[in-house]
């Protein structure tokens, strides 16, 4: 019994032994966390403030980690990127956190004994910028080029990044080869948006609510952006829109610049747009909607350059629309229209183009027509169409818009589609696929202005040389046009001399106006075949049309 009681006790001892070991050590580690938590503090608290800035503009946080800033408000560098993108910042209360460095601007340090800003505590040494990137870049929400230029100065307040070309860069949706395409109907027996006369072997006309001419005239006290900007290309992108989203394709019309008129944009007539249809101003819009809501869209836009650092982008300088149905339910009536040009994007709403320029509000009657003379406009004047125009205007697609040169030869497209997949099977199932290069050469084609140029004068040439019952015939014309693609176009586009599409890049478009224009002058066999001319190697898949693109 001694012997059970005394092995009970030195156990009893033992553990108590070992308790007060765990909670020895669970202090020292708190003792350690505490320390390392004050060692944190004082290394947060310690560190050096590597300059000061000023806010340009007023920034909200959007993210966590952000920090929250108004205009003017003197705010202390902590860390800072490479190229100063982003900086982790303190404020006056001595609140911390993330700050965009396009929002603010450096400020000169202040005199002392080493010239530089004085230190909040003991200096350490700052992290790579790469590493600082990467946890900035991770908790803050990039911001645009626009927004950059604009905190900057260098563009006026209400201009963006353009959202017509940002949709015609991220999908095919939106290119007016897509749209030139026969839809197939869900049974897959004919086409949904054309019509077929198998008696005739012929495409039929077909009705829609929306059918409508306009000519974009000029656009007037348009902003200039600011030094630095290099502006490459003037234009406006149309397209049909209901307030909420695009509904067709769209189609880019490229404007004049005087630099005696620098805040006017003028649009070429048709003697000044021969062989360049990018300039022509004069479109077509279609449309099968009866939504009161459907106008026209116009985005003015720039394609700069800066040059500076050499970046390019596109801009929205403002956009403006045109209702296509009145408030009674009648069309729009033809006549010309003065638009205002608003700032932002065409989702956004009471945004100024340049909000500096603006007058103030007065009731006193001069300064409101000072006003309205600075206030950006756009002039369309819609048309009324001719017999024959209307005649090929009702063979499009039931929803486009084009330029007014293209209505023809899509009539033409689709005649030929039509007979590739209608011709002689009437009641049976749409084939998926037929073997008519020309049909997919033409829908390459007509996304590349200069091209299809190229293609038109030549089928021109032919038309007039054609009989005056030859020229009324929609087949003979497509069969001229079908001959153009297969013995001109489709061996250009295989000329490798000829450089890919680059938008508004003059050097390029330069080089490849050089090659068409040689190319076009030989015959066609003789250019395909030319010593002096490469060619791509030709792919046997192109041979093959579909009509689901």
């Amino acid at each position: 019994e001694q012997q059970r009681r005394g092995h009970e006790r030195e156990q009893s001892e033992g553990e108590g032994e070992s308790e007060e070991e765990e909670e020895e050590d669970d202090d020292e580690l708190l003792t350690n966390a505490s320390a390392y938590e004050e060692e944190e503090e004082e290394s947060v608290h310690g560190r050096e403030v590597l300059f000061e800035v000023q806010a340009v503009g007023t920034f909200v946080a959007e993210e966590e980690g952000d920090l929250s800033f108004k205009e003017r408000e003197i705010l202390r560098v902590l860390e800072s990127s490479r190229d100063d993108d982003w900086l982790l910042a303190e404020n006056a209360l001595g609140e911390r956190g993330v700050v965009p460095g396009n929002f603010v601007q450096r400020l000169q340090p202040s005199a002392g004994p080493s010239g530089t800003a004085s230190p909040m505590g003991n200096s350490v040494t700052p992290r790579r910028g790469r590493d600082l990137w990467t946890k900035l870049r991770a908790n803050v929400k990039q911001t645009t080029l626009a927004d950059v230029l604009s905190a900057l100065g260098a563009i006026p307040s209400g201009f963006r990044d353009s959202t017509l070309a940002k949709l015609l860069q991220e999908s095919a949706a939106y290119h007016t080869s897509t749209w030139a395409y026969p839809r197939p109907s869900p049974t897959g027996m004919a086409f949904r948006d054309l019509r077929w006369n198998h008696a005739k072997e012929q495409l039929q006309p077909n009705s829609v609510k929306i059918t409508r001419w306009f000519k974009i005239i000029a656009a007037r006290m348009i902003p200039l952006p600011g030094n630095g900007i290099q502006v490459l290309s003037r234009h406006v992108r149309v397209a049909i829109f209901n307030k909420n989203k695009i509904l067709t394709n769209i189609h880019t019309v490229r404007a004049l610049w005087n630099p005696q008129e620098e805040r006017s944009w003028k649009f070429a007539q048709k003697s000044q747009t021969a062989g360049n249809s990018l300039y022509h101003r004069v479109c077509v819009a279609k449309l099968d909607s009866n939504d009161p809501n459907v106008e026209l869209l116009f985005e003015l836009g720039i394609t700069f350059k800066r040059e500076k650092t050499g970046e390019t982008g596109e801009l929205s300088c403002g956009w403006a629309s045109l209702p296509l149905i009145g408030h009674a339910g009648n069309p729009a009536p033809n006549r010309t229209f003065e638009l205002k040009v608003h700032g932002g994007t065409p989702f956004e709403s009471g945004v100024e183009v340049n909000s500096a320029s603006n007058l103030r509000a007065s009731g006193s009657f001069l300064p409101s027509i000072l006003r309205t003379n600075h206030t950006p406009r756009l002039y369309v004047q819609l048309l009324t169409p001719t017999r024959t125009e209307r005649a090929s205007y009702a063979l499009l697609p039931s929803a486009i818009v084009t330029s007014s040169l293209y209505v023809q030869p899509i009539a033409c497209f689709r005649q030929l589609v039509g007979a590739a997949f209608l011709q002689g099977r009437l009641g049976l199932q749409l084939p998926s696929y037929v073997n008519k290069p020309a049909l997919s050469v033409f829908s390459k084609a007509i996304d590349q202005p200069d091209l299809m140029d190229s293609t038109l004068t030549l089928w021109n040439e032919r038309m007039k040389a054609a009989r005056r019952t030859e020229k009324q015939s929609l087949r003979y014309s497509s069969e001229q046009l079908e001959a153009v693609l297969l013995q001109h176009t489709y061996p250009l586009l295989h000329c490798h001399a000829l450089p890919p599409p680059r938008w508004a890049d003059e050097k390029k478009e330069q080089e490849r106006f050089a090659v068409i224009a040689e190319f076009s002058k030989r015959p066609y066999l003789s250019g395909l075949l030319a010593t002096d001319t490469n060619q791509t190697a030709l792919n046997t898949t192109e041979q093959i049309f579909s009509i689901y693109p």
